[in-house]
């Protein structure tokens, strides 16, 4: 365990960009996930962003480790060639009596043809991925990176027909995409022990309108929760949020394992007005979208309001013993009439809830720019946070640890 000043830790940098990987230079580390393994080793992902940085840049998978709680940490090596992948989410399984490590992501087939110029044998070769096994009209497919000894070695599969909930006709239509940015989570007891599920945005092409092989010809149409009852080996889907109206999410499982409980993202104000009557809910500014489920995700509540900060960041639910926790910029403080030029990824906050998600309280862990997190256990008595030190990931990934005692305080 580690010690901390109050129960907060100074920030450490899992992660720093400016280093070389694959014959490219890594100029931003976003998006972070991470495991602990049984001996305690703590390992972190995060996407390695080449070239410009942009989302549609060529990317890889990073990791690095820490064996004093994220004192230090180790330097980042690749755990993928380069590909262009999104958010990477990690989970630990038992296999053969072992313990593995398995960072799931999903792929852009056409992004990633472009960055080996659609020289396939070059492409199978680097990145793991065939075209003709997956298919050259498929948009998208999800790709589980898997470790045996730690972290260590590397080995790749791309999920496939049954293993995998991308490119099926479902009663909504055909799911292209979705975007693995909320941490895996573990249920632990009720009538779904033992599954996992994790949230995230979703693209569904409807019922009559064509499928193409890019999904960014198709607009995003809600959230779901992807979900395996096979320590990740296979990821099913049974129903969607296709209201248009927010898309990146996470979930934890509520009230002993009966219920889920998603948190999402409001798209824009724009698409508020659009798409929602006046009778729906209306989130203010420090307030987000949620829905419950007693099925697992196959349906969902009406939309509510929970009181958690609504700036427009992706933000990570955990469940940490009986206290759920969810990560999030709370925005400038500063005055209205200075915040104009201010980015609103300012003042990490921790928000943590004895109630089962029905009420939250908040603690700002990062006084400056915190962008896409990640939080939960890190310990019997500790949690972590990771998240970018800038707004798109070119100062690195931060990790802070705390503890109970600060969060009361």
């Amino acid at each position: 365990m580690r010690k901390l000043e109050n129960g907060l830790s100074e920030r450490t940098l899992a992660f720093e960009p400016g280093f070389e990987v694959h014959g490219e230079v890594v100029c931003r580390t976003f998006q972070p996930s991470y495991v602990v393994t049984r001996d305690g080793m703590l390992i972190a992902f995060c996407q390695g962003r080449l070239r410009g940085g942009r989302d549609d840049d060529p990317k890889v998978i990073l990791t690095s480790r820490s064996s004093d709680w994220g004192a230090t940490w180790s330097p980042a090596r690749a755990v993928s060639g380069r590909i262009n992948h999104y958010a990477v989410s990690a989970y630990l399984s038992e296999r053969d009596g072992r313990e593995r490590v398995s960072v799931l992501s999903m792929v852009d087939l056409r992004g990633t043809e472009d960055i080996y110029d659609r020289d396939y044998g070059v492409m199978r070769e680097q990145s793991g991925i065939d075209i003709d096994a997956v298919g050259r009209d498929t948009p998208m497919v999800l790709c589980r990176f898997d470790s045996d000894d730690d972290g260590d070695t590397w080995t790749m599969e791309t999920l496939l027909g049954d293993r995998s909930p991308l490119n099926h006709r479902y009663a909504d239509g055909t799911l292209i995409m979705f975007n693995a940015v909320g941490q895996v989570h573990a249920i632990s007891e009720g009538p779904y022990r033992g599954r996992y599920v994790l949230g995230g945005p979703v693209t569904v092409v409807s019922e009559g309108e064509a499928v193409t092989n890019y999904f960014r010809n198709h607009p995003q149409s809600g959230s779901a929760v992807i979900y395996s009852d096979d320590q990740g080996e296979t990821w099913q889907v049974d129903g969607f949020i296709t209201d248009y109206l927010a898309n990146e999410a996470s979930a934890v499982s509520v009230n002993r394992g009966e219920e889920l409980l998603l948190v999402r993202r409001l798209n824009s104000r724009g698409m508020l007005e659009a798409h929602v009557p006046r009778s729906e809910v209306r989130p203010g500014p420090v307030q987000r979208i949620a829905h419950t489920s007693t099925d697992c995700g196959k349906t969902w509540s009406r939309p509510f309001l929970v009181d958690i900060s609504g700036v427009l960041c992706h933000g990570t639910l955990a469940r940490g013993g009986r206290r759920l926790l969810f990560s999030i910029p709370n925005g400038s403080d500063l005055p209205e009439s200075e915040r104009q030029h201010a980015s609103e990824r300012q003042r990490g906050a921790i928000y943590f809830s004895d109630d089962e998600g029905q009420t939250w309280r908040h603690k700002v862990i990062e006084p400056e720019t915190f962008s896409y997190s990640t939080v939960g256990p890190l310990n019997e008595s500790q949690y972590i946070t990771l998240y970018a030190c800038s707004s798109m990931g070119q100062e690195g990934v931060g990790c802070r640890v705390f503890e109970d005692v600060w969060l009361d305080a």
